[in-house]
C-alpha cells in the first residue's frame, strides 16, 4: 500500500506535471522556433529527418556548435507541437527528481514531501527567466533539457561518491561504452554547463580515487564528456558567430566586465531565497562547531559528513564558476545561468542532510511552511497562467488573420503586437515576437516561415 507521503509526493508531481502541460498548450512557437523548423536555405519547412541532418552539419560548420540541443529542437518542431508539450513537461519533472535524488544523494521510490515541495519551490522561483529557459521551445531545448541530460548523467557519479552505487556483471562490461557516449552527449549541451560538467567529473573521479572506489566506467564517461565538449566549443561555426558577435560596438570592458557583472547581479537577487537558505545552514554549522569545538565531538561529526561538506562545496565552486567563464562569452543572457542555479540549489540542499537539521523545525512550522510555499506558487501560478492563456488567444486571432492575408494574396504582411509582457510574472511569461523591422533576423525567419515577401509587427 502506497503510504501518506507518497499520495502527497505524488499530488505535488502530478499538479506541476499537469500546471506545466497546461501553459506548454498555451504558449504558441516564436522566435527561433520558425528558423529551426525550417531547412537551412529556409525555402521549406522540415519534410524529414534528413532535413535534420542536412541543417545541422551547416549549422556546426557556420553557426555552432550546440547541435545536440539544437537536434532536440528539431525534432520536436518536426513531430510537433501537441509532442513537445507533453516532452517538455515530463523532463521538467525530471529536472526535479534528479534536483532531489542529487540533494539527498541517494535514488529511492519514495520522496520526502517536505523536501520534494521546497525543491520544486525554489527551482520554480529561482530559474533564470522560466520562460525561455523552461517554456519556450528552442530554450527549453538548449537549457532545461541539456540540464537535465547533465545531471542524469552525473547520478552514477553521485551516487558512486555516496557509495550507493552498485552494478552487476552486466553493466561492468557495457557501462564503459554506455557512459562514454552519453558523456560525449553531456558534454555537448552548452558551453558553461559543459564546463562545469567536466569540473564535476574531475573532482568525483578523483574523490573516489582517493577512496580506492574509482571504477573503469567513471573513466570513460570523463572522458566522452571532454570529446564532447570539445566538439562543442572548436565547432567552426563558433569562430563565425564570434566574428559577427564583435565586428559592431564591440567593448571589452563593456562585453566582459561590465555586463557579465550585470547579468551576475540579476541572477544572485533572482536566487537570494537560495543563498537566504545556504546562509542558515552554514550558520548552524559553525554554531555546532562553536558549541563542540572543544570535544571529540565535532572532529567525530566532521570525519562522519565529510563527503557532504564536500560534495556541497563542489556543487556550489562549479556553479560561481559557471558564471564566471561567461564573462568570456561575447554576450551573457540571464538563461545561460541556469545550469549554475541548479548546481547551487543542489550543493545548498545538500547541506540539509546533516544530522544538525532535524530538531530545527517543528511539524507544525512545517506545516506552515508548506502551506506558504504552495500559496505563493498558486498565485504565481494563476498570474502566469492568465498571462498564457492571454498569449494564446491573441496568437490563435494572428493565426487567423494570416490564413486569411495568405488567401487574399498579401505578400506584406503586419501583425499586431501581444498585450503580453515579455518575461512577465517573474520571468515566467516569454513572448520573444517577430520583430517591428522589416528585413532584422526574426522578422525574416517569420516570413519565411509563413510564406510572406516580408513581415513585421505594427
Amino acid at each position: 500500500m502506497f503510504g501518506r507521503g507518497k499520495y502527497i509526493s505524488f499530488i505535488i508531481l502530478f499538479a506541476l506535471f499537469s500546471y506545466m502541460l497546461l501553459i506548454n498548450f498555451y504558449t504558441p512557437l516564436m522566435a527561433d522556433d520558425y528558423r529551426y523548423a525550417q531547412n537551412w536555405e529556409q525555402t521549406r519547412h522540415l519534410e524529414s529527418w534528413s532535413d535534420i541532418v542536412d541543417f545541422q552539419v551547416v549549422h556546426y560548420l557556420e553557426w555552432g556548435g550546440r547541435s545536440v540541443a539544437h537536434s532536440f529542437a528539431q525534432a520536436m518542431l518536426f513531430l510537433g507541437k501537441p509532442v513537445f508539450n507533453v516532452l517538455n513537461s515530463l523532463v521538467f519533472i525530471l529536472l526535479i527528481v534528479c534536483i532531489y535524488y542529487h540533494a539527498r544523494g541517494q535514488v529511492t521510490k519514495d520522496f520526502e514531501p517536505m523536501f520534494l515541495l521546497v525543491v520544486m519551490f525554489l527551482t520554480w522561483f529561482c530559474i533564470p527567466t522560466l520562460g525561455e529557459t523552461s517554456i519556450w521551445l528552442t530554450g527549453s531545448c538548449n537549457y532545461l533539457w541539456m540540464t537535465t541530460l547533465v545531471l542524469v548523467f552525473l547520478l552514477p557519479y553521485r551516487l558512486a561518491v555516496v557509495k550507493n552505487f552498485s552494478q552487476n556483471k552486466l553493466m561492468t562490461d557495457f557501462l564503459p561504452t554506455v557512459m562514454f557516449i552519453f558523456g560525449v552527449l553531456a558534454g555537448w549541451t552548452n558551453e558553461n554547463t559543459g564546463l562545469m560538467l567536466i569540473g564535476a567529473l574531475v573532482l568525483a573521479n578523483l574523490y573516489c580515487w582517493q577512496q580506492r572506489c574509482l571504477k573503469n566506467w567513471m573513466l570513460f564517461g570523463l572522458l566522452g564528456a571532454v570529446f564532447g565538449y570539445g566538439c562543442l566549443v572548436f565547432a567552426p561555426g563558433n569562430y563565425v558567430r564570434i566574428e559577427e558577435a564583435t565586428a559592431e560596438d564591440y567593448s571589452f570592458v563593456q562585453n566582459h566586465i561590465i555586463d557579465p557583472m550585470k547579468t551576475i547581479s540579476t541572477l544572485t537577487l533572482k536566487q537570494l531565497p537560495i543563498y537566504l537558505l545556504l546562509m542558515y545552514l552554514v550558520r548552524r554549522i559553525f554554531q555546532y562547531k562553536k558549541q563542540f569545538l572543544n570535544s571529540g565531538k565535532w572532529l567525530a561529526w566532521k570525519e562522519e559528513n565529510a563527503e557532504i561538506l564536500w560534495s556541497s562545496c563542489c556543487y556550489i565552486g562549479l556553479s560561481f564558476l559557471a558564471l564566471l567563464v561567461m564573462c568570456a562569452a561575447p554576450t551573457f543572457p540571464q538563461r545561460a545561468g541556469m545550469g549554475a542555479m541548479v548546481f547551487l540549489l543542489i550543493g545548498t540542499l545538500n547541506l540539509w542532510r546533516l544530522n544538525i537539521y532535524a530538531e530545527c523545525i517543528s511539524v507544525k512550522n512545517k506545516k506552515n511552511f508548506a502551506i506558504l510555499m504552495v500559496g505563493l506558487w498558486s498565485i504565481v501560478a494563476i498570474w502566469a497562467g492568465n498571462g498564457y492563456h492571454t498569449l494564446y488567444v491573441e496568437n490563435q486571432a494572428r493565426l487567423a488573420n494570416i490564413i486569411e492575408a495568405k488567401a487574399n494574396g498579401v505578400q506584406d504582411m503586419r501583425v499586431q503586437a501581444f498585450s503580453v509582457e515579455n518575461r512577465s510574472a517573474f520571468g515566467i511569461v516569454v513572448v520573444n515576437d517577430v520583430g517591428e523591422e522589416l528585413y532584422k533576423f526574426r522578422s525574416v525567419y517569420y516570413a519565411k516561415y509563413f510564406g510572406f515577401a516580408t513581415m513585421a509587427r505594427q
